[in-house]
């Protein structure tokens, strides 16, 4: 059994790459490989509105923006037992930027947090917003 490490990749080391395997017995073998290179995910930025139109309710925007290039990137928000559209989100890629959400917390809620994950096939971030705060402040 045999591996190659390659370190220090950049994205444009991406590409088709050719290999010869010679065993010790002088026997060889060609094999393609396809090789992609991923950047790191970047800490998404997020701006939360809430505008208080529904009595009993926050109605919130929420919006999360990821500096840098956004390709191959998911998006996947969770908030268990919110009402209306914050309940289960997720957006696989090609990503927009920025990802909108709106959707509704009711007052009697203040406690309640939005869980996201930002994440590529080799990195994610994740946090937690606190919702509350929206409501309470207006603007985050």
């Amino acid at each position: 059994m045999s591996s190659l490490r390659i370190e220090n990749l950049a994205p444009e080391d991406g590409g088709q790459y050719f290999a010869v395997i010679t065993s010790t017995k002088g026997e060889g073998i060609f094999q393609v490989f396809y090789l992609t290179v991923y950047e790191p995910v970047p800490h998404p930025e997020f701006l939360a509105k809430s505008l208080p139109i529904t009595p009993g309710l926050c109605n919130i925007t929420l919006e999360c923006r990821v500096p840098g290039a956004t390709e191959d990137l998911n998006m996947t928000w969770e908030s268990k037992g919110l009402l209306g559209e914050l309940e289960q989100r997720e957006t696989p890629g090609p990503a927009p930027n920025p990802w909108t959400l709106p959707g509704s917390l009711p007052l009697s809620q203040p406690n309640s947090n939005l869980n996201y994950v930002v994440s590529n096939q080799v990195d994610q971030k994740a946090d937690t917003l606190d919702l509350g705060k929206v409501c309470a402040q207006g603007e985050w």
